[in-house]
């Protein structure tokens, strides 16, 4: 095997451990904010390994972001059926840039 290449370890062994309710939710919670699975959180924190940064998760801006990208994909409904011309493309293409860019920023809020 070359240096380049990472050897691709299969992970085959379990450990299991018990914990409370609570404190399974706070583990989960951790997990959730850094945008984790629950494996990685405890392996990472076992060797001191640092967590990726919290994700600035708001249900706030992911309702808002869902609302202004469909707000955009109906003005390009009706922009579609009443301008013509020049006018017209310019708005369509102006809308789908934001709806486009609407959901990019959603992607990134939300992603895992």
């Amino acid at each position: 095997m070359t240096d380049t290449k990472k050897e691709v370890q299969r992970k085959n062994v379990v450990i299991s451990l018990r914990v409370t309710t609570k404190e399974k939710n706070l583990i989960k919670q951790k997990a959730s904010e850094h945008g984790i699975k629950i494996s990685e959180l405890l392996i990472n924190s076992a060797l001191n390994i640092p967590l990726p940064p919290p994700r600035n998760y708001d249900i706030e801006v992911q309702e808002s972001v869902e609302k202004l990208t469909l707000d955009t994909y109906k003005l390009l409904l009706i922009t579609q059926e009443l301008l013509i011309g020049d006018a017209k493309n310019q708005v369509i293409n102006t809308l789908k840039d934001l709806a486009e860019n609407l959901q990019k920023i959603g992607a990134r809020i939300y992603q895992p």
